[in-house]
């Protein structure tokens, strides 16, 4: 580098240039001495039979476990054709899996990758090939030595080491790709291929000593700050607002909500037997209507807000879900719910409709009612459509499908973004965030951190086919789980906010179990498509409670958020 070129650098990378000088005038050992140790624990032998495959569901398989092989939750392997007199190697791939539970004999895993092959009983689940280790081909001066310790020690374990320059190249699942960072302290981070990106490894050593251990300080499970380019978008409400209410019973969602003569501070909140309507007003909850379900014995999983008959205020829509049970499996049943607003109370539009039901917003900020069916045996299924109410009939209608969610799978899991309409964003199940272009359903960007699973309430949906767990064990039903709101704000500069869900803990909302005294921790975050990446653009403070729901009250501009802890239930806002 010339003369001019060190000029442009800050007096902020003094320090590593420091660190770089005293490894040259020591061994130069690589300073992340639990780098390789690491990587060689997720990374088994390759080609090994774990077991072969039993049973084939819903985007799952259920795998016999090879006795004295290890496997954890979260582990890639590969699923592949059991052709005779052809080694396990040579065998024609069918699946990519990824490990969600263990069980005494047997696992169940994931489809993560179905490639053109179907996947069949008696199929042959292996490791996956040895992974390829894609460093960085460029990197500063500062750390040109650093860089050449961790190659050294990453070749000295046998790892395939491959250096990247520019284009990101085509990589497979169980590839790895490591970053080198240094602005006052090295970092170094690990994460598996796009569009996955899952860290296994993050670590920061302070300066100005790498060989010292108490130096080091680890990075996992802290979050992100909003990158610097996101500085100039509009940023919701960052504190904390004097709105703080104890709630005296249960509730699982909240949404603002316009009614006639309101003041603009009306919500509705989707209680275990009922639906409430609160007005905020002098520092308090003001309990305005409250309706009682049409139907008992159900699970309250949804609540939106849209004016659907043209008339002042908006109607509630109410997804329910009532327990049932088949020949000896535990089931449910879609009734949904249509709720308005007239001389004061609350009152009943439609009910028994068998639909999931979402709002979302279109380009222009207007509010779009949805429908979607539940399968006989998934959770969702068929096209999304936009919901219509007939006055002249007092009728709901499913109308024909809506075109900006063709192919999707489940309701809660898309919205649009900016007013492109050939691009989409996906919230997968697990909190990961992808962006796809249409009509061709290419992935072109890809959230940065997975936001958790969000397992705030279950509910149980029978299988096609019983599963045999051992001894006289079978699981006839399946727990699935309610969505996560994903709203888009247009008046935020179109970015879409969620929820970010940590921590282990499941609440059964209308059983009246768990949650409380398991830790969870959680925020809201904004998010944003840019280039290649989907950004978080703005991030709430981090909430040590189970955040249930949100939802944004226009004047004064506030997120007010629902969540469980060890006291009940609360709202509280951010302004």
């Amino acid at each position: 580098m010339n003369r001019k070129g060190l000029l442009k650098w800050s007096y902020a990378l003094i320090p590593v240039f420091l660190i770089a000088m005293e490894m040259r005038a020591g061994a130069m050992e690589n300073p992340f001495p639990t780098l390789v140790p690491q990587l060689k624990r997720v990374c088994p032998e390759p080609f090994q039979m774990v077991g072969t495959i039993q049973e084939v569901g819903d985007g799952r398989v259920l795998f016999d476990k090879k006795a004295g092989y290890p496997l954890q939750k979260g582990q890639w392997l590969i699923v592949s054709q059991n052709q005779p007199h052809r080694s396990p190697a040579m065998q024609v791939r069918t699946a990519w899996i990824e490990v969600e539970a263990l069980f005494e004999k047997t696992v169940m895993a994931r489809v993560a990758v179905q490639m053109k092959k179907p996947t069949m009983p008696n199929d042959l689940v292996m490791t996956p090939p040895l992974p390829r280790i894609y460093v960085e081909k460029a990197v500063g001066a500062s750390l040109a030595v650093v860089h050449d310790a961790i190659i050294e020690d990453l070749l000295e374990a046998g790892f395939d080491v491959r250096l990247v320059e520019g284009k990101s190249p085509r990589s497979d699942l169980q590839d790895f790709f490591l970053e080198l960072s240094g602005n006052g302290a090295l970092v170094c981070r690990v994460t598996t291929a796009p569009p996955d990106r899952r860290i296994i490894f993050h670590e920061n050593v302070a300066a100005p000593s790498l060989s010292a251990v108490p130096g080091k300080v680890s990075n996992r499970g802290t979050l992100p700050t909003p990158r610097p380019e996101a500085s100039s978008i509009r940023q919701p409400p960052e504190e904390p607002s004097t709105d703080y209410f104890a709630l005296a019973e249960p509730y699982t969602r909240v949404t603002a909500c316009d009614i006639p003569g309101g003041t603009g501070r009306e919500i509705a909140c989707l209680g275990q037997k009922d639906l409430v309507i609160f007005r905020i007003e002098a520092g308090a909850l003001k309990e305005i209507s409250r309706k009682s379900f049409p139907v008992n014995d159900v699970y309250p999983l949804h609540l939106h807000a849209c004016d659907l008959d043209g008339n002042p205020g908006d109607e509630l829509l109410v997804t329910l879900a009532q327990q049932t049970e088949t020949i000896g499996k535990k089931d449910n049943r879609l009734c949904s719910w249509i709720v308005g607003f007239k001389d004061g109370s609350l009152h009943t539009l439609a009910e028994n409709a068998p639909y999931y039901f979402r709002v979302i917003r279109d380009g222009r900020g207007d509010r779009i009612p949805l429908a979607q069916r539940q399968g006989t045996y998934r959770q969702y299924e068929g096209p999304i459509h936009r919901l219509v109410w007939q006055p002249s009939r007092q009728r709901l209608e499913a109308a024909a499908p809506y075109e900006p969610a063709r192919g999707v799978h489940g309701i809660y899991q898309f919205n649009g973004v900016s007013d492109d309409e050939n691009r989409i964003m996906i919230l997968e199940p697990d909190g990961r965030l992808h962006g796809y272009l249409l009509p061709e359903e290419r992935l072109a960007a890809s959230g940065e951190r997975a936001l958790g699973a969000y397992h705030a309430l279950s509910y149980p949906l029978k299988r096609k086919q019983d599963l045999y767990l051992g001894g006289f064990d079978r699981k006839t039903f399946d727990d699935v789980y309610t969505a996560r709101r994903f709203e888009r704000r247009r008046d935020f500069q179109d970015q879409l906010f969620t929820l970010h869900s940590e921590g282990a803990g499941l609440m059964k909302a209308i059983a009246g179990v768990g949650g409380a005294g398991r830790q969870r921790s959680g925020q809201v975050v904004g998010v944003k498509w840019m280039g290649d990446r989907i950004v978080e653009t703005w991030q709430s403070e981090i909430w040590s409670k189970e955040l249930l729901d949100f939802t944004f009250l226009e004047d004064p501009s506030e997120i007010l958020v629902l969540y469980r802890d060890s006291d009940g239930y609360a709202l509280e806002g951010i302004r």
